[in-house]
């Protein structure tokens, strides 16, 4: 109960951040975590506000332009056909993830949601992705898959993706 009235009052809280904040409270730091989220939060707040008035669609297009992975799209098709399911998990806003994912053809993506309303982004966030979060996707795409933690494969380059390393069979 403590901690929904903190959900309340700072925003969301992912289930890692309730546990810092319940091992913070217990040697006496509560007050100085939360006032770190509450920074983490504003900065967050700051940033999508940026996006505020700008239209999905203008930013699929400004994506059309960016650098990518050379053959990251024939390398994709040639796993799906081989049977193999390719996600795509990111701590980054989900309107950049979403275009991206749909491209080349992922099963499935998850990333930190922004409300959008007529297609117009609204700077608020619904919904963060952390690290953690990440990791619960890739686990919850397995268990619906029926895919073995140990047949898969994780490959990342960010902090963000060491818990998803831990649980996957092969990193890179």
């Amino acid at each position: 109960i403590k901690y929904r009235k903190l959900e309340r009052e700072h925003g969301v809280l992912t289930k890692e951040m309730q546990k810092n904040w319940i091992v913070s409270d217990m040697i006496g730091k509560g007050p100085a975590m939360r006032e770190v989220f509450d920074l983490v939060q504003r900065v967050a707040q700051a940033t999508a506000r940026q996006f505020t008035g700008i239209t999905v669609k203008t930013i699929e297009e400004l994506l059309s332009d960016i650098p990518q992975i050379a053959n990251i799209g024939s390398t994709i098709s040639e796993l799906r056909k081989r049977g193999i399911v390719v996600i795509l998990a990111s701590i980054q806003w989900n309107f950049l993830v979403e275009p991206f994912a749909n491209k080349y053809g992922f099963h499935s993506y998850c990333g930190t949601r922004m409300k959008i309303r007529d297609g117009i982004l609204t700077g608020e966030i619904e919904d963060y992705c952390t690290a953690q979060d990440k990791s619960l996707f890739f686990l919850n795409a397995c268990r619906t898959l029926n895919i073995t933690l140990s047949d898969t494969i994780a490959i990342g380059d960010s902090k963000s993706d060491h818990p998803v390393f831990q649980k996957a069979g092969i990193t890179i």
